[in-house]
């Protein structure tokens, strides 16, 4: 057994019932690639595609630096074959590229917008829809609300990534006492519901440049950790 065919035994499940089981392109769970790149430093670039012809370009990107690429599907809701559309688009590209570097998919950031039941229980079938299409990280954005209700509606929401123990981003809720105050409410929150969160993501205005993802790979107190995940 070649790296590579060690490498596609780590692709999660929902992923492979979409490219099917003989598929070479190692699209895998950005939660397993923080597992192996726990004890170093690292960047995981995770870039929007707005259109299929931006895609080679990215890939062949990836190949000239031997980098991990994350791949961000912007709008994964806007119809209901949106999600497919971009993970087969992905594969294809990547197939046809012979692409053996480390790639993840990504769905949004998707917006909550309100904490109320029936918007809830759409973006829930949504998110089962995007899961079921193969991606392998979900990406809320929470900024719409305060932080208790940003703890209500997630875990209604995270049972499609949870059952699959796919990775989960949260963009924070609309901070009243400052950014950190609301991650800590939020994770805190979200710890006593044992809702796991892989990626925590910091929007571009706090930063004065370009939105930033820190991974939550240490204690729920330690900020920022260690690992970052470079987005626009």
């Amino acid at each position: 057994m070649n790296l590579l065919d060690k490498v596609l035994t780590l692709r999660p499940g929902n992923t492979v019932a979409r490219v099917g089981h003989g598929s070479r392109v190692p699209l895998l769970n950005p939660r397993e690639l923080l597992r192996a790149l726990a004890r170093a430093p690292v960047s995981l670039p995770c870039l929007p595609v707005q259109a299929k012809g931006a895609l080679p370009g990215l890939l062949r990107a990836a190949r000239s630096e031997d980098a991990v690429l994350g791949l961000a599907c912007p709008h994964p809701l806007s119809d209901r074959g949106a999600p497919e559309r971009f993970v087969l688009a992905a594969h294809q590209v990547a197939a046809e590229s012979e692409h053996a570097r480390p790639l993840f998919l990504q769905a949004g950031p998707i917006r909550v917008a309100r904490a109320d039941a029936d918007t809830l229980d759409a973006l829930k079938e949504g998110i089962y829809r995007v899961v079921d299409a193969g991606f392998s990280l979900v990406s809320l954005d929470l900024s719409r609300l305060d932080s208790y209700e940003a703890v209500e509606a997630v875990t209604a929401l995270v049972a499609p990534v949870t059952e699959r123990e796919l990775a989960l981003e949260l963009t924070a809720p609309a901070p009243s006492g400052g950014l950190v105050d609301a991650y800590r409410t939020l994770l805190e929150g979200l710890r006593q519901w044992h809702v796991p969160v892989d990626f925590i993501r910091v929007p571009e205005a706090a930063l004065g440049r370009a939105s930033r993802t820190w991974a939550c790979c240490g204690p729920w107190w330690t900020w920022p950790p260690s690992t970052t995940r470079a987005c626009r």
